[in-house]
């Protein structure tokens, strides 16, 4: 799924964990600095999420967090949960 938000492309691609009925996704944010273009990417977490939905609602709602916080650096694991019922709008 992909969707702008507050002049930002958020790009979502959930995938299922191998030998399981688990999924995952990755959250790819987008934005122009100036003459820039800058990415960031986010995995979900390990253990995964019970559908292909969750993953996806997670990494939407995790990219919009994300901005809302001034795009603080996250290279080492998040320190925030997003809670998966989050609906796109």
């Amino acid at each position: 799924m992909f969707l702008t938000y507050k002049h930002h492309s958020i790009g979502t691609i959930p995938w299922r964990i191998p030998n399981s009925n688990k999924w995952r996704a990755k959250v790819m944010v987008q934005w122009n600095e100036g003459a820039t273009l800058r990415t960031q990417q986010f995995d979900s977490k390990l253990d995964g999420f019970g559908s292909e939905e969750k993953a996806d609602l997670w990494a939407i709602a995790f990219g919009r967090k994300w901005i809302d916080d001034g795009k603080p650096d996250l290279n080492s694991p998040p320190a925030y949960e997003i809670p998966v019922k989050t609906r796109v709008q």
